[in-house]
């Protein structure tokens, strides 16, 4: 039975995780529609990025791989501080995109538990002790033991200067001014 592809999803993972935390939702979504999962620079099997990591770099680069791949718009899908990036690209790239699914993104990272929770994550990584900091994500977003050894497989590839740099700019961004200029479907 064919089924036809409708649009186009592209998913956006947080610091440390890759492409492996959407298995689920390739596997679901490919059956109706086009859908790329990537990791991004510095993370899984994805080099290590000179230029540091920032929200703006991660849009632009999402819009740099539509180009190469002939996509015109696409919804652009994030989880964690991947769906603080999808609000990235829905202001800096709305006329790329169809709309945006946010799942647990913020626009700033304002209340204590979730500072605390990044900043140690960023230290961790800065310490290089990625495996223990893979071990604690990947288990934590795990539904299976088979799950948690591919995310954590893919976690540990990631360069922790990178990662640390996500997590740095996790804790610095802000586009809570600007959320009501976002006209396209969240």
């Amino acid at each position: 039975m064919y089924v036809a592809k409708r649009a186009l999803c592209a998913f956006l993972n947080p610091p440390l995780l890759t492409s492996a935390n959407f298995t689920y939702q390739l596997e679901g979504l490919s059956l109706q529609y086009k859908v790329i999962t990537f990791d991004l620079r510095g993370h899984g099997r994805s080099g290590y990025s000179k230029e540091p990591i920032t929200y703006q770099m991660i849009a632009n680069d999402i819009a740099k791989l539509m180009d190469h791949l002939s996509i015109e718009k696409a919804v652009i899908c994030g989880y964690s501080t991947g769906g603080s990036v999808v609000l990235e690209f829905l202001l800096s790239h709305k006329d790329r995109a169809l709309g945006g699914v946010i799942i647990s993104g913020m626009s700033e990272v304002r209340d204590f538990y979730n500072e605390k929770r990044i900043a140690i994550a960023r230290l961790l990584s800065k310490a290089k002790a990625k495996h223990l900091l893979g071990l604690a994500v990947s288990w934590g977003n795990s539904n299976t033991f088979k799950t948690f050894t591919n995310m954590f497989r893919d976690a540990v590839k990631g360069d922790p200067r990178n990662i640390c740099q996500y997590y740095l700019y996790s804790l610095q961004y802000n586009c809570t001014d600007q959320l009501h200029t976002i006209s396209l479907p969240v």
